[in-house]
């Protein structure tokens, strides 16, 4: 747990920077804790709108002790330890999480879309077969420039 928990702290670290530079009129009232939307771009199965439990990493990321664990819960323990006052309310992944600001939000997942239809070069069979998670994200590692690392031979 320790690279799981190093990945919130930081996320605490950059949450508490960003209160530090509040003027007095945002500070919730007292009693109250901020209300914070949390988006985390990876598959989760979301048991409510405000938690969700890690399904597996994507995009190059692997920490095997935090698969199967609520990511809510994990920011919501961090947020305590560091008095951030602070309690998620919603959710989201990457894409909805961007489109929220004020557009139409309408997300079809399409980065984990495979069909026998979809044209593979050979290249995209030899990237797909040296990834982290092979056979999975391929409609995202052939035309998004998905960032992720080659095992180690």
């Amino acid at each position: 747990m320790i690279w799981f928990q190093g990945l919130f702290d930081f996320i605490a670290e950059a949450l508490a920077k960003f209160v530090a530079t509040e003027g007095e009129g945002y500070h919730p009232a007292p009693g109250r804790l901020r209300e914070l939307g949390f988006t985390f771009s990876f598959p989760v199965w979301q048991t409510s709108i405000a938690s969700g439990t890690l399904i597996k990493w994507t995009k190059g990321f692997s920490i095997d002790d935090a698969v199967e664990q609520d990511v809510v819960a994990e920011l919501h323990q961090i947020s305590g330890k560091n008095c951030l006052d602070m309690r998620v309310t919603a959710l989201v992944n990457d894409t909805i999480g961007t489109l929220a600001g004020g557009e139409m939000v309408i997300n079809m997942e399409w980065g984990n879309f495979r069909s026998s239809h979809l044209p593979l070069t050979e290249y995209d069979q030899a990237l797909d077969a040296e990834s982290l998670n092979p056979g999975d994200q391929i409609f995202e590692k052939i035309i998004s420039g998905i960032s992720f690392h080659i095992k180690d031979s």
